[in-house]
C-alpha cells in the first residue's frame, strides 16, 4: 500500500507541470471584478502624443461655503520715500516726512551714495526717536581725486506714529558731501 501511494505521488508531481500551463478564464459582471495585482510594471515613454480635448465638461457647483477670515493681515499701504542730501564735515539734516497720525512706517529699503576727498572718510546714519540706522559704506572708486562709497540696505525697520528721520553726516575733517533715499510704507495702526 505504501508502494501504490508513492506511485501515486509520484504521478502527481510528474503531471504537474502539464496542468499547470493549461489557462484559466474567469469571468466575472463589472459590478463584481476579480481583484488583481501587477508588479514589475515596465515604465513607457510614448512620445509625439497629440493633445486632447475634453468638451462637455459639467459645471461643478459648491454651496455653503463657509466664510474665511484672516486676522492681522497688512492692508495695501501707502509708499513712502524721503531724500536726504548731506555735505560739509559734520551735519545734520532737516527732518523727512514725518509718520502720519494713526498710522505706523516700516522702512524696507535704504540706498547712499557718497564722496570724500581722496583718503578721508565719511559715516552717514539716519536718527529717529525710535532708534538709528548706521549705513556701512562700501568703498566704490576713485575719481579725479575723490572717493565714492555706495551701500544698499534690505530691511524691515519699523517707525513711530509722529517720528521721523533725519540724516546725519560726520567725517574725519574733510568736507563730503553724499544723499540718502529711504523707501518703506505707511500702514494703518491696528
Amino acid at each position: 500500500m505504501m508502494r501504490s501511494a508513492l506511485s501515486a505521488a509520484a504521478a502527481l508531481l510528474v503531471s504537474a507541470p502539464a496542468w499547470a500551463q493549461v489557462p484559466v478564464v474567469v469571468t466575472n459582471p463589472n459590478t463584481s471584478p476579480v481583484p488583481a495585482s501587477i508588479v514589475n510594471v515596465p515604465s513607457v515613454r510614448v512620445a509625439n502624443m497629440p493633445s486632447v480635448n475634453v468638451a462637455n465638461i459639467p459645471s461643478v457647483n459648491i454651496n455653503n461655503v463657509p466664510s474665511v477670515f484672516v486676522a492681522n493681515q497688512p492692508s495695501q499701504g501707502l509708499f513712502y520715500n524721503d531724500v536726504f542730501f548731506v555735505s560739509g564735515v559734520s551735519f545734520v539734516s532737516p527732518p523727512g516726512r514725518v509718520v502720519p497720525a494713526g498710522m505706523r512706517r516700516t522702512i524696507t529699503t535704504v540706498s547712499a551714495q557718497w564722496t570724500c576727498p581722496s583718503g578721508h572718510r565719511a559715516s552717514l546714519l539716519l536718527h529717529s526717536d525710535g532708534g538709528s540706522i548706521f549705513l556701512p559704506g562700501i568703498f566704490s572708486y576713485t575719481n579725479g581725486g575723490t572717493d565714492q562709497y555706495v551701500v544698499t540696505l534690505n530691511l524691515n525697520a519699523p517707525q513711530r506714529e509722529n517720528g521721523a528721520f533725519q540724516a546725519l553726516l560726520s567725517t574725519d575733517g574733510a568736507a563730503c558731501q553724499g544723499e540718502i533715499d529711504v523707501l518703506g510704507l505707511d500702514l494703518p495702526l491696528q
